[in-house]
């Protein structure tokens, strides 16, 4: 009989108080393990002081947080506070799991070598805004890095990450490319367009063409440019409408463009992400920056086409004609704009055509995520933590 194991995942922040990707992530991949049998718990930090202590469970996963004094991501009184919680599990844990480079999983990982548990840490995000530039920048580079270095595995989500790891000293052998991965029974586009047009309505959205942002309103998200572009788009697409899903610093650009008259719908942080997904024409991410964000997987499994940018996605994950179009410049607020109102004619043409090619257009888009499947992605990492576990 295979042994389920038993896995402790640790990040800095944690849903429901925090709805990033790597968090996101984290639970779906920890209620993806629990489904094969797995006994996952969480270990995170309350990083406001509204926020519950100690015990809790995050649709089934069981939850501790810890207090901290400072939502800073590299803390020493956090890395310290963290490694003694993760020592006080260590008999009921096989193997920790990192999620992003912070306070929290350089803690445990110092915790983890200590009381001899294998550890993996997952690099989320590169570049001079991701995990790895946050640790080299800190005063306390050299002794972090050096701790890192003993860790018993690495995920990099794309290729560029996995090369800053080997750049930072990380051993080359101990890298795994792992891609994220979305839940295909959450994400799942209409049966008919007459089901999307009338969940549209429940929705209380707008007929006509509907492009449709999800993410953090931070600057590396685009926002800024995507505004812009939605101005001059308007001008050819009087009839279209932008819902902007989320929360961030860039909120007043979100807001005042609204009020300017742009015609957007800004709905804030929604727990309907699927059903939005369902009913809108286009996803747009003009990220200048991303590991393999979820948003855009998951609108591809909703049958959903992409308008991103020429870095959001990972190499490996090229799309199709008519699963989305690449923005080369996304500081060219035109050629987004163009490549947005492309799309939407696009979908405007499948909707107008015969219903078979509107269908098989929204089932190449799913298949092309099929094997990111979030239990596929799970049996992955089983089969990871049962190799270090064997060492």
């Amino acid at each position: 009989m295979t042994k389920h194991l038993r896995v402790l995942m640790v990040a800095q922040r944690f849903p429901p108080y925090h709805f990033a990707g790597a968090e996101l992530q984290a639970l779906a991949l920890s209620r993806a393990l629990q489904r094969r049998g797995h006994a996952v718990s969480v270990l995170t930090t309350r990083f406001r002081g509204d926020q519950p202590l100690g015990d809790q469970r995050v649709e089934g996963v069981p939850v501790f947080r810890v207090a901290t004094v400072s939502g800073a991501l590299l803390k020493p009184t956090q890395l310290l506070s963290m490694a003694s919680h993760v020592v006080a599990r260590a008999r009921g844990v096989d193997i920790v799991h990192g999620h992003a480079l912070s306070s929290a999983t350089l803690g445990a990982l110092a915790a983890a070598l200590a009381v001899k548990r294998p550890v993996v840490l997952k690099q989320s995000l590169g570049g001079a805004e991701g995990d790895l530039a946050r640790v080299r920048g800190s005063r306390a580079a050299r002794p972090l890095l050096e701790l890192m270095r003993r860790a018993d595995a690495f995920i990099a989500l794309r290729s560029s990450i996995a090369d800053e790891l080997v750049a930072a000293g990380m051993p080359a052998q101990r890298i795994h490319l792992l891609a994220n991965g979305v839940d295909l029974t959450r994400f799942c586009p209409p049966d008919t367009r007459e089901e999307r047009v009338r969940e549209r309505a429940q929705l209380g959205l707008p007929a006509g063409p509907l492009a449709l942002f999800v993410g953090q309103l931070v600057a590396r998200k685009g926002i800024a440019s995507l505004l812009r572009a939605w101005r001059s788009l308007q001008r050819h697409e009087p009839d279209a409408w932008l819902v902007v899903v989320g929360k961030g610093t860039d909120e007043e650009l979100v807001t005042r463009a609204a009020a300017d008259g742009a015609r957007l719908r800004f709905v804030g942080l929604r727990a309907d992400v699927p059903r939005l997904m369902r009913v809108a024409d286009v996803l747009v991410l003009p990220s200048r920056n991303e590991g393999c964000p979820n948003v855009a997987l998951e609108a591809l499994a909703s049958g959903l086409p992409l308008v991103v940018g020429r870095h959001t996605l990972p190499a490996d994950l090229t799309l199709a004609v008519d699963c989305g179009r690449v923005v080369d410049d996304l500081g060219d607020d035109v050629e987004l704009g163009r490549a947005l109102a492309t799309q939407l004619a696009r979908a405007r043409a499948l909707d107008e055509g015969e219903e078979a090619a509107w269908r098989d257009a929204l089932a190449r888009r799913r298949a092309s995520v099929a094997q990111l499947d979030i239990d596929l992605v799970a049996q992955r990492y089983e089969a990871l933590y049962r190799q270090l576990l064997q060492r």
